[in-house]
């Protein structure tokens, strides 16, 4: 059967399985189930911590691989490689017959080793369907662990089902993993939904978390029950140990949920995994954006930026973008340096309200005169500082493009560079091929938007043809005269 199938019946047997055996329908016993998945009675009692002895000596010699066993998981032992704080990963799980778990596990550990692969990885000591947890950061080294997983003969013959409600590639489970629990995370909704339904399965289900996701993170109307809810709590507490420098945690804890949501959508819907990649880098932007210092500090940097740079000294614009904002437009807030990201994830509009005592005037007003000159300072010694990398050389293939084909083509071209295609740049003097042998399709993607809102600067919030807009700014910033040679464009020999 495919993984919608196998949901479908899981679904059924939980449903129909607790009432019928009087089993409580909580978070321990769906999140044991879902452990459970594919073993027996009898292999589920098997203990492994025997063989924990065994791989702390197998790898103390090695130099890409540590082995010890925490107390703090005495469940499971540790397999990590330069052990960092960061918590955004793809996770991958592997399940394996009894008779074939010691070897297995060598052999997956074997080539992450001898790869030298930044991994904090762990198995458990009893059999379950997430008994070998691979936790990796780099893409390549995920394509790489996934590939010899499933090109092994020995590891594919022995392998176990992981639990359905996670993506699968070949034999290889796939889930995203954040500060919080991907695992915990469906089984915490699949409790509220097993206790609701009445017509368990894989449709209904489906329609179950769209509806929690549009009431939880795009209406809000069951947002406040489930940040009041003992699990939400239990995690927001985890997440100050962990990381104390963030402003605030439940905005952080919030938005972090929303993005695993997206994951499981994503891995029930049966689309390809290469998806959580996308969750990870969004993941470690709102991490990027809700470490600060202070509240105050950033409502400062954003009235001064917005003056001296986004407004012009046009301190009326400046208070005109915070009272929108204070009243629910989060588009008030300039993209410019991640402020509206900044203030989404730390700067609710109640908060606004409160740091300026409702004097939004008086307050912009105060700290342009206590605070502004030294950020005027500061933004005119940095201004050059922050163009994206090889900015000036795309300028420069931007300006022999227009030399060689003229007005019309260059407005045009954006549209395509914007796509990662630089073909439509010219390769005189090398151009085309420095960014094409330097970046892959993706990287190019990403560094024609950065050039983009680059020039666009103070017009972020363009209006009408992009393209034309560019010209415009390439003309009057970057003197882009009218090129002799492109008069008669349309009769050269392209």
């Amino acid at each position: 059967m495919n993984r919608a199938q196998e949901i479908d019946t899981l679904l059924k047997y939980m449903y129909d399985g607790f009432r019928k055996y009087n089993i409580p329908i909580d978070l321990n016993n769906v999140y044991i189930t879902l452990c459970n998945y594919g073993f027996d009675e009898k292999e589920i009692q098997i203990q492994t911590d025997s063989l924990f002895p065994l791989w702390i000596e197998r790898y103390k010699d090695k130099l890409n691989l540590t082995v010890e066993h925490d107390p703090r998981q005495k469940n499971f032992l540790q397999f990590y490689n330069r052990k960092t704080d960061e918590s955004k990963h793809l996770k991958l799980y592997v399940s394996l017959n009894p008779n074939a778990y010691y070897e297995g596990i060598n052999l997956i550990f074997d080539f992450i080793e001898k790869n030298n692969m930044k991994t904090s990885s762990k198995v458990a000591n009893k059999f379950r369907s997430d008994e070998i947890v691979l936790r990796l950061e780099d893409k390549e080294d995920v394509e790489k662990v996934i590939s010899f997983i499933n090109s092994n003969q020995f590891l594919v013959e022995n392998a176990r089902p992981t639990n359905p409600f996670l993506n699968r590639e070949g034999i290889v489970g796939i889930g995203y993993d954040d500060t919080v629990s991907y695992n915990s995370t469906i089984a915490y909704f699949l409790v509220d939904y097993l206790k609701k339904t009445k017509t368990p399965g894989y449709d209904d289900f489906i329609k179950y978390l769209y509806a929690k996701y549009v009431n939880l993170f795009q209406n809000k109307s069951e947002l406040n029950d489930f940040i009041n809810s003992e699990h939400f709590r239990n995690n927001c507490e985890r997440i100050r140990d962990l990381y104390p420098r963030i402003f605030n945690h439940e905005i952080y804890l919030e938005n972090n949920y929303k993005i695993v949501f997206e994951a499981i959508f994503n891995n029930i819907y049966g689309d390809s995994y290469k998806n959580l990649y996308g969750c990870i880098a969004e993941s470690k932007k709102i991490f990027e954006n809700s470490v600060i210092e202070d509240k105050y500090k950033l409502l400062a940097q954003y009235i001064c930026y917005a003056y001296f740079k986004k407004y012009n000294y046009d301190a009326n614009l400046v208070i005109e973008a915070l009272a929108r904002y204070s009243s629910g437009d989060q588009n008030a807030i300039t993209r410019d340096n991640n402020f509206r990201f900044k203030f989404m994830y730390n700067l609710r509009p109640e908060d606004i309200v409160k740091i300026t005592n409702g004097d939004i005037v008086s307050y912009v007003n105060d700290t342009l005169i206590y605070d502004g000159p030294g950020y005027e300072k500061g933004f005119a010694e940095t201004q050059e500082l922050s163009k994206p990398k090889d900015f000036g050389m795309f300028i420069e293939g931007l300006r022999e493009t227009y030399r060689k084909y003229g007005k019309d083509h260059l407005v045009l071209c954006f549209d395509e560079l914007l796509k990662g295609n630089f073909n439509v740049i010219t390769n005189d003097s090398g151009f085309r091929k420095y960014f094409m042998n330097k970046y892959n399709t993706g990287e190019l993607v990403s560094l024609a938007n950065q050039y983009v809102n680059s020039l666009l600067g103070n017009n972020a919030t363009y209006t009408g043809d992009l393209g034309q807009m560019l010209f415009n700014i390439l003309q009057s910033d970057y003197g882009f005269d009218n090129p002799t040679e492109a008069l008669d464009v349309n009769n050269r020999n392209r």
